[in-house]
């Protein structure tokens, strides 16, 4: 079950259900396999202009982020979205994914649930 205060989504691909969780690492690991900014990945998401690669790379690395253990590959849950009715049916929740990763991870800004304040002591 996705924890909601954390970001996570879940997606079904066949009998599978997998969570999806914003971190750093996510973000820094899709940028990475897709040769793409956060900027640009987003663009090209919100128009429809994305190629498959970057959804499976979207989802691959959130699933990781949520469990480093999976043995899910890459191109498993290529097949699984082919195998499954494609992406169309997952888009929106992609879509709600994706603005977790920008919420959490906006540039500059610490993640919302990692923010500390520092409390100011007085020296007597």
């Amino acid at each position: 079950m996705p924890n909601k205060h954390r970001g996570e989504v879940e997606i079904q691909l066949g009998s599978r259900k997998l969570t999806l969780r914003p971190t750093f690492e996510a973000l820094a690991e899709t940028e990475s396999m897709t040769s793409r900014s956060l900027t640009t990945l987003a663009t090209d998401l919100a128009l429809d202009s994305a190629r498959a690669r970057d959804w499976v790379a979207l989802i691959y690395c959130g699933i990781r982020a949520a469990n480093p253990r999976t043995e899910i590959t890459f191109n498993e849950i290529g097949e699984l979205i082919m195998e499954h009715g494609g992406l169309v049916q997952m888009k929106d929740l992609l879509a709600d994914y994706f603005k977790e990763l920008i919420r959490f991870y906006s540039p500059g800004e610490e993640p919302a649930e990692k923010k500390v304040t520092a409390k100011k002591t007085r020296k007597t």
